[in-house]
């Protein structure tokens, strides 16, 4: 397998979209975390004992911030994508497959909160 700039390029890209979905997670968990343990202290001893814990991962993952962000990564996605697969495609064009990778990878990091 051939590796040149491109590939490393939208690898990088991938990858800072999965550190930010994973920065994203454990924000959220020590967020939960910190309202559960304060609505345990306004409780008190006697209701902490009888009260279950409530599931800390409720709400967990990620929130769609903007729907149109996240179609227009996906179909930009797509088109790099696409790029190398069509043959029609002039060559010139073609070795620049990983701006549409790397675009849309972009849209979809700003279409999540």
């Amino acid at each position: 397998m051939r590796i040149d700039y491109g590939t490393i390029i939208a690898i990088v890209a991938v990858l800072i979209f999965y550190f930010r979905l994973i920065v994203l997670q454990r924000q959220r968990t020590k967020r939960y975390k910190l309202i559960q343990e304060q609505s345990q202290k306004q409780k008190g001893n006697k209701a902490l004992q009888t009260a279950a814990k409530a599931p800390i991962n409720q709400q967990m993952g990620f929130r769609i911030f903007s729907w149109p962000l996240l179609i227009a990564g996906i179909v930009v996605l797509l088109i790099g994508a696409g790029i190398t697969a069509f043959h029609w495609v002039p060559v010139n064009i073609r070795s620049f497959w990983w701006v549409g990778i790397v675009a849309g990878v972009f849209l979809l990091n700003f279409s999540i909160r």
